[in-house]
C-alpha cells in the first residue's frame, strides 16, 4: 500500500515538473492592461503604436468574451431541451439566466469588436498619414 502511494506521488511529480517548466514567463510588454491603463491609453492615444496596442487589447477581450458567449449559448441550448424550464416562471430559472448571460455577452462582444476595429482603422489612418508625410 505504501509503495503504491509512493509510486502515485512520484508519477504526479514527474508529470507535473515538465508541464511547469514548459510554461514561459509572461512578457511584460504584452501584459494585459488594467482598466485604469485602458482609460488612460484611450485618452492619450496619439500614435499608431498606441492604437495598435488598444486594438490588440480589445481583440483579446473579444476572444475571452466569445468563449463566455459560447458557453452561455450552450447552456441555453441544454436548458431549452427541457421544455419545462422554458415555461418555468419561478426564479431562478436556469434557461432564462443562460439566455440573459448570452445576450449580455453578445452585446459586450459587439462593443469590444467595434472598439478593436475603430483602433485598427485609426492606426491604419495614422500609418498612411506618416507615409504621405515621409514622401
Amino acid at each position: 500500500m505504501k509503495t503504491q502511494l509512493k509510486t502515485i506521488i512520484a508519477l504526479v511529480i514527474a508529470i507535473g515538473i515538465p508541464i511547469h517548466l514548459g510554461t514561459a514567463a509572461p512578457n511584460p510588454s504584452s501584459a494585459a492592461l488594467t482598466k485604469k491603463e485602458v482609460r488612460q491609453a484611450e485618452a492619450n492615444a496619439r500614435t499608431e503604436a498606441d492604437h495598435l496596442r488598444l486594438a490588440a487589447f480589445y481583440r483579446a477581450q473579444a476572444e475571452h468574451i466569445q468563449s463566455n458567449l459560447t458557453e452561455a449559448e450552450g447552456l441555453a441550448t441544454y436548458w431549452s431541451q427541457n421544455s419545462s424550464m422554458i415555461r418555468r416562471t419561478k426564479e431562478p430559472n436556469p434557461y432564462s439566466a443562460a439566455r440573459g448571460h448570452a445576450d449580455m455577452y453578445r452585446a459586450q462582444l459587439e462593443r469590444a469588436t467595434k472598439r478593436a476595429s475603430d483602433h485598427q482603422t485609426l492606426a491604419a489612418s495614422l500609418h498612411s498619414q506618416a507615409d504621405h508625410a515621409g514622401q
